[in-house]
This record gives structure tokens, sequence and C-alpha cells, in this order.
């Protein structure tokens, strides 16, 4: 089945107006688990060239694994996320790319943003 989870907001930045200096990170309200096909992320506020979002797990179930990081942008867009799978052997094997399989909190940070700017996310997920 697939579900569309969010929006997961970063929570408004703090830091000074108009600096390109504010941060904010936020979390979704319950663990999401599943298989990840599509991250959506829409930009609130007028975020400068600068801003960086990190979207990852936050650790509570597994180890932190972060799911997309943007950098230096600022236009809403629709990313389609996988990771490099590995042989039995844990070597990397670039053909057994695989979608990114989660079961916790997702955190989304801001990064390098103006006072009160923030960020939706939205994670296409098969359960």
């Amino acid at each position: 089945m697939i579900n569309l989870i969010g929006p997961i907001n970063s929570g408004a930045a703090v830091g000074e107006t108009g600096t390109g200096d504010a941060t904010a990170t936020g979390y979704s309200s319950i663990a999401v688990s599943g298989l990840i096909h599509t991250v959506q992320v829409k930009y609130n506020g007028t975020p400068p060239a600068t801003c960086d979002v990190v979207i990852a797990t936050k650790g509570n179930s597994a180890p932190v694994q972060t799911i997309l990081t943007l950098t230096d942008k600022n236009a809403d867009g629709t990313f389609p996320v996988r990771v490099v799978g590995c042989s039995n052997l844990g070597v990397a094997d670039a053909s057994a790319v695989q979608k990114i399989a989660i079961d916790d909190i997702i955190s989304v940070k801001i990064d390098q943003v103006n006072d009160g700017d923030s960020v939706d996310v939205w994670l296409l997920m098969e359960n």
C-alpha cells in the first residue's frame, strides 16, 4: 500500500532577520515505517539560495540514517531517494540500488535561512 505521510514541518527558523544564519529542526509526531519512494519539499517564507535541508531518521530505533540532503536550494521539488545496495560480502554494488527502509521518527532540519522560514516535507511511502 502506498501512503503520503506529512507534512512534517521543520518549525520556524530562529536567528537574525535577513542574515541567512537562522536554523530550525522539527520532527514527525509519530514513527514512520516502510520504504520511501519520493520526498516532496515545500519551502515557506523566503529562504535564501544558501538554504540547506537535511531529512533523516531521529535515531530512536536504529542509528540515524540520512534520507535526503539538499544543499544551497530554495525551490520546491519532488526527489526520488535511493541507496546503493551491497553484495553479501559488504561491498557496494551500484547495480543493486534500493528504496530506503525506515522505522523511526523523521527529523527535518533547515540551516542558513532567514528568521521565520520553514520547510514542509511529505514522504511517499510503501508499507
